[in-house]
């Protein structure tokens, strides 16, 4: 029962990351995989999700989060939370990293989860 709860305040932060997205550069992008996170944590909460859904944001936003890995720099994740503005490459790149593996290891836990409760209802 307190999954559920913690779901919802995952879908909430979610929500409230991707409002936040209209001031970036590329706002459709960020503000489409941030609702889709939130979208699959409302899903799973509600007891209504599929674990491919899970699965699809899970991979799309772990093959994205790869193609940051060039860009990251140690600078990069020590100033992530000093600098309000984003006047070095490195601090940008580990912010959309960072929000992209917690976007994927949040849904692929969910996908697992809903999986495991299909296949343990079936049996």
């Amino acid at each position: 029962m307190a999954f559920r709860y913690i779901n919802y305040l995952m879908a909430l932060l979610f929500g409230l990351s991707a409002v936040a997205q209209i001031n970036d550069p590329d706002p459709f992008f960020w503000t489409f995989i941030y609702t889709a996170a939130c979208v699959v944590s409302v899903l799973y909460a509600s007891h209504k999700l599929h674990w491919i859904l899970a699965a699809i944001v899970t991979l799309f936003t772990g093959i994205w989060a790869l193609t940051i890995v060039p860009d990251l720099t140690l600078s990069g994740f020590q100033n992530i939370l000093e600098e309000i503005g984003m006047s070095h490459i490195g601090v940008e790149a580990a912010r959309e990293f960072s929000g992209l593996i917690i976007i994927s290891l949040w849904c692929g836990v969910l996908g697992f989860k809903s999986r495991k409760n299909l296949t343990s209802r079936s049996a």
